[in-house]
């Protein structure tokens, strides 16, 4: 729109009547719209009063120069505005240009000029005419509906970064059930690529009792609107890719579109929780066990000894023949199992003591060999490949340890009892990067037993270690033997763990820290028991008539006078009226109104010195500490066997009377 020559007038119209001059100015008007020409030759430019209000001036303070026009367009439009001006006539193309404008009071206005160029015959344009008119209203609506797109825009992002990133999966079906979309955590969680369910039922991730029933709940909500699930959370089983089954919580809710209803389930995968919370159960339940335990093993073991002391007596008594006395020996020996049982139990629930103490486990292994020999069925053979003795040293309580070893080969055998083959045992030096609970900087013992069996099922080798889980047949194991196993050697700061295929056999690793230093030992001279009868005076203290009969019985064979009392107020007062009558004093420690402990610290200060035996049916009810601070000689747990109380009884007495 340049021109140095400009007329003040727009006058290029006196070949229109004047009927279409009024239609003209009439057709201007309504369409708001300003008209301009350029008299290209000439160099003229005519603006009507419209034009001069659309750029915001007037005639008065427009001189129609080139100037003027560019002063009032945007320093930013302005090289594009004059660019595409130029091209249209250089080329004769319509003129079509928007751009801004500043008005003399600073506001901006956008204004859109369009033009038609006239060519001689010659191709040279000399005439252009066109009209503009001022589009601010109309940008700023584009400006803001722009704007608002680009919000939405902007806002979809963020919503499918929310979704792409979410740990729920994020799923949408149609009101057929087919799936709309899947994010990626779907993908992760049920093992599909969005692309291979997208289009399909949605029951593909279903499993099958949930399957059957979605196509008729989806027809039954869609026509009456009722629902059970919407807008509420529930668990259910998800089914992965491979088939498998998983737990998961699933949220669904529903909005309707043109097209129908659309449903969006929110899925999480809960499989940890449930772990976690079967841990806790576990945790329940075995505090639950621990308790019941302690509750228990007192009159339990208080049972046993009754029948092992009345066994042993008897089989003191009985008459010299082989089947009297074996029928007894497997009384004693099924009396044995049972306090082991309750002893396994107590040890898993953490409530045995455990000694530690220097031993060798070569030597353990070979006693344990020695000892289960007599069950092995013919065909079965143990085949032992051990490392050099001093590697074999380790920091344990010897009969934990072998309870471990002796419960693993009772298993390897059960596992091949209708096979032949070999146990193989194997000991060696291990280090690097063993299990996770392990330290890879330290050295370890590692025992391996191997069996020839019938193997575990892949699904139950994360199982085997559960309390009260058990592959075998109802009567034949308890299921704590290797939750046991497992318990005692985490307890000793090592660790199990197992290979495994069904009909492949079993391996066991075991792992325990090793001594690399040796202390040197001390010898200590076992003296030898001597099973006389001695005399003396014992004051039993059992709130147990049956078992403190046992024990009156079997002590008075030995020669000693007995005196029994059922509690110890009773004993108190038995002690006080003849202070100097008792050597020894053998006490329960479970008993109403006075504990054991309580009576031991009565009767040493009315008498001290006095030899007083604490039996208990728990391992660790007293520590060895503190039975030394109070005085007490020694601490039995019951079952006691006849012999070894009778042992300590002498050994007692006659420390005694070495010292006097």
């Amino acid at each position: 729109m340049n021109s140095k020559n400009s007329s003040t007038k727009f006058s290029d119209s006196n070949q229109l009547s004047l009927d279409d001059k009024r239609r003209l100015e009439m057709a201007l008007k309504s369409a708001d719209a300003g008209l301009w020409h350029i008299d290209v030759i000439n160099n003229v430019n005519q603006w009507d009063d419209r034009c001069l209000a659309v750029f915001g001036t007037s005639r008065a303070s427009f001189d129609n120069s080139y100037e003027a026009w560019a002063n009032l367009v945007h320093p930013e439009d302005l090289p594009a505005s004059e660019k595409n001006y130029m091209h249209c006539l250089k080329t004769g193309d319509h003129y079509d240009d928007v751009h801004r404008v500043i008005h003399p009071d600073g506001s901006i206005h956008f204004v859109h000029a369009t033009g038609s160029i006239t060519q001689n015959e010659h191709g040279i344009s000399v005439r252009v005419t066109g009209l503009v008119f001022d589009i601010t209203d109309k940008q700023d609506a584009e400006v803001k509906r722009v704007t608002e797109l680009n919000k939405l825009w902007e806002s979809q992002q963020r919503l499918q970064a929310i979704i792409k990133n979410t740990v729920d999966g994020i799923i949408t079906i149609n009101n057929e059930g087919y799936i709309d979309t899947f994010n990626l955590a779907a993908e992760n969680m049920f093992g599909y690529s969005a692309k291979e369910v997208i289009g399909k039922n949605v029951r593909i991730l279903m499993d099958s009792f949930h399957s059957v029933k979605h196509d008729n709940y989806l027809k039954h909500h869609i026509s009456t609107g009722e629902n059970t699930i919407i807008g509420v959370g529930r668990e259910l089983k998800g089914k992965r890719k491979d088939d498998s089954l998983f737990p998961m919580e699933l949220a669904i809710s529903e909005f309707t579109l043109d097209s129908g209803f659309i449903f969006t389930g929110i899925v999480r995968d809960i499989s940890q929780r449930k772990n976690l919370e079967g841990q806790l159960l576990q945790s329940q339940k075995m505090e639950a066990l621990g308790t019941l335990a302690g509750g228990i093993a007192h009159d339990f073991n208080n049972i046993l000894a009754i029948i092992t002391g009345n066994a042993e007596l008897a089989k003191m008594n009985a008459e010299n023949t082989s089947s009297t006395r074996q029928n007894i020996n497997n009384i004693i020996n099924t009396s044995e199992q049972a306090a082991k049982l309750i002893k396994q139990i107590m040890t898993f629930s953490r409530m045995s003591t455990t000694k530690i103490s220097v031993m060798n486990l070569r030597e353990a292994i070979t006693w344990a060999v020695e000892m289960i020999a007599t069950m092995i069925p013919v065909g079965i053979v143990f085949k032992k490949d051990f490392v050099d003795f001093e590697r074999c040293i380790i920091n344990a309580d010897e009969s934990q340890i072998q309870q471990v070893i002796l419960n693993l080969f009772t298993n390897a055998i059960f596992s091949m009892k209708n096979k032949r083959g070999s146990i193989n045992i194997r000991l060696r030096e291990a280090s690097g990067v063993l299990s996770r609970v392990l330290n890879d900087k330290a050295k370890y013992i590692e025992l391996t037993i191997r069996d020839e069996g019938e193997g575990i099922a892949s699904k139950d080798i994360d199982k085997i270690f559960d309390p009260f889980f058990t592959t075998k047949k109802v009567g034949e194991g308890t299921g704590l033997g290797l939750s046991v196993v497992h318990s005692i050697v985490r307890k000793h700061h090592g660790d199990i763990r197992v290979e495994s295929e069904k009909g492949k056999g079993t391996c066991l690793f075991l792992y325990f820290p090793r001594i690399t230093e040796i202390m040197p030992s001390i010898a200590i001279k076992k003296e030898e028991f001597d099973d006389a009868n001695h005399v003396g005076n014992i004051l039993i203290v059992e709130d147990e008539p049956a078992l403190s009969e046992v024990y009156k019985e079997f002590l008075e064979m030995k020669g000693f006078n007995i005196t029994v009392c059922c509690c110890g107020e009773d004993a108190l007062r038995v002690f006080r009226n003849d202070i100097n009558k008792f050597d020894l004093v053998l006490t329960d420690y479970s008993m109403p109104n006075m504990t054991g402990k309580q009576l031991s610290k009565e009767l040493l200060k009315i008498k001290s010195g006095i030899p007083i035996l604490l039996a208990t049916g728990f391992g660790d009810i007293v520590s060895a500490n503190e039975i030394n601070k109070l005085g007490i000689k020694h601490c039995l747990i019951k079952p006691i066997k006849l012999s070894k109380l009778h042992q300590v009884i002498d050994e007692c007495l006659m420390k005694r009377v070495s010292l006097n």
